[in-house]
C-alpha cells in the first residue's frame, strides 16, 4: 500500500474513532471520552507496527475502547508494554482478552455514579486535545514555514550562486574576447609590420637593380664612347698613314717614271708622266685582317699597280702597267678574291684615288 492511501486510512480511521469515542459521540453507558490526540496516536501506532487486517482493526477497536472505559494512566502504560510490536495485535491470547477485560470492569465499577465529573474531565480533556491539536497546528505551521523559508533561501542562494556563476562565466568571456581581440591586434601589427619591411626589401632590390642597370647602362655608354674615340682615332691615324703612304706611293712611282725615263723611250715616258695622275688603286674588302678597305702595300720599295689600270681613259696606259711589276711578280701569295675580280669595273669605278 502507498504511501497517500496509508494516509487516507488512517485519517478515516481517526475520524471513525473520534465519532465513536470522541467527545459528544455515540459512547455506552460505561465509556468515557477519549480525547482526538490519543486517538490519532493509537492509529498511528498501530499503522506504524502491524499490518492492516480487519482482525487487527478490531483489536485497535478495543484498544480505544479500553481507554475509553476509564483505565488509568498507569495501567494503560502496562498494557501498551504488554502489547508493543507488530504482535501486539496478531498474539494475544484469550487470557490476556480476560484479564483486560476484568481490569476495564474493576477501574469502572468504583466510578459508576461520577458520570458528571467525568464528563467535566472529558470537556477539560477535550480543551486540552483541541488546545494541543493548535499547538500541533501551529507548530506545524512554523515547521512549514520554516522549511519552506529555508526552501526559499535555498533556491535563492542557488540563483545567486547561478548568477554569480554566469557572471563569472560572462566576464570570462569578455576576458577571453580582450584577449583574441589583443592576439589579433599582434598578429595585424606583425603582418602589417612583414608586409612593410618586403616592400622595402623590394624597393631596395629594385633600387639596387636598377644601380646596376644604370652603372651597365653607363659602363656601356663609356665603353661605346671609348671605342667610338678609339675607331676615330685609329681611322684619323689609317687616314694619316694612308696620305703618308700615297705620298710615299706617289713620289716613288715619279721616281721609278723618272729612273724609267731615263732608260726609256721618249713616248713611253710622257704617256706614264701624264697617266700619272689618274692611277686607279683597287681597295680589296677583307684583304687587311685590322684594315679591311686598306691599299695594296709597297713591295721592296717599288710600287706596283694591279691589272685595274686597265680600267684608265685610254688604252695606252697598258704600257704603263706593263712597264711595272705584276704583284704575281713580287708577292705570288696575294691574289684578288673571285668576286673582286668578277666586278672590277664597278669596284674601281668607285674606288678611284686621285693621287695629284
Amino acid at each position: 500500500m502507498d504511501l497517500k492511501k496509508r494516509e487516507d486510512l488512517k485519517d478515516q480511521l481517526t475520524e471513525k474513532f473520534k465519532h465513536r469515542f470522541g467527545h459528544g459521540g455515540n459512547k455506552e453507558a460505561d465509556e468515557v471520552s477519549v480525547n482526538s490526540a490519543t486517538i490519532r496516536k493509537e492509529v498511528e501506532s498501530f499503522a506504524r507496527k502491524a499490518p492492516i487486517t480487519e482482525t487487527n482493526l478490531d483489536r485497535l477497536e478495543r484498544r480505544i475502547q479500553s481507554r475509553a472505559h476509564g483505565k488509568t494512566g498507569d495501567n494503560a502504560s502496562t498494557v501498551s508494554k504488554a502489547i508493543s510490536g507488530v504482535s501486539q495485535y496478531t498474539g494475544l491470547s484469550q487470557r490476556s482478552k480476560s484479564a483486560t477485560s476484568l481490569v476495564g470492569k474493576s477501574l469502572v465499577a468504583p466510578r459508576k455514579h461520577d458520570w458528571s465529573k467525568l464528563d467535566e474531565y472529558a470537556s477539560y480533556l477535550h480543551e486540552q486535545d483541541a488546545l494541543r491539536q493548535r499547538l500541533g497546528v501551529q507548530a506545524l505551521q512554523r515547521k512549514m514555514k520554516l522549511d519552506l523559508d529555508a526552501q526559499v533561501q535555498d533556491k535563492l542562494k542557488r540563483r545567486d550562486e547561478a548568477l554569480e556563476e554566469e557572471k563569472r562565466h560572462y566576464e570570462n568571456t569578455l576576458l577571453e574576447l580582450e584577449r583574441w581581440k589583443q592576439q589579433e591586434k599582434e598578429r595585424e601589427d606583425e603582418r602589417h609590420q612583414r608586409v612593410l619591411k618586403e616592400k622595402e626589401d623590394r624597393d631596395e632590390q629594385l633600387r639596387y637593380e636598377k644601380l646596376l642597370k644604370d652603372q651597365e647602362e653607363q659602363r656601356r655608354k663609356d665603353e661605346e664612347v671609348q671605342l667610338v674615340d678609339k675607331i676615330v682615332s685609329e681611322m684619323e691615324a689609317d687616314q694619316k698613314r694612308h696620305e703618308k703612304k700615297k705620298e710615299q706611293t706617289r713620289r716613288a712611282m715619279r721616281k721609278v717614271f723618272e729612273q724609267n725615263a731615263e732608260a726609256g723611250t721618249p713616248n713611253g715616258i710622257q704617256i706614264g708622266l701624264r697617266r700619272l695622275r689618274h692611277v686607279t688603286v683597287l681597295l680589296v674588302p677583307g684583304w687587311s685582317p685590322s684594315f679591311p678597305n686598306r691599299i695594296l702595300p709597297t713591295v721592296q720599295s717599288r710600287p706596283f699597280i694591279t691589272d685595274m689600270a686597265l680600267f684608265s681613259e685610254t688604252s695606252d696606259a697598258q704600257v704603263l702597267s706593263k712597264s711595272l711589276p705584276r704583284p704575281s711578280q713580287v708577292l705570288p701569295s696575294l691574289r684578288f678574291p673571285p668576286h673582286a675580280r668578277e666586278s672590277r669595273p664597278q669596284m674601281a669605278e668607285h674606288c678611284r684615288v686621285r693621287c695629284s
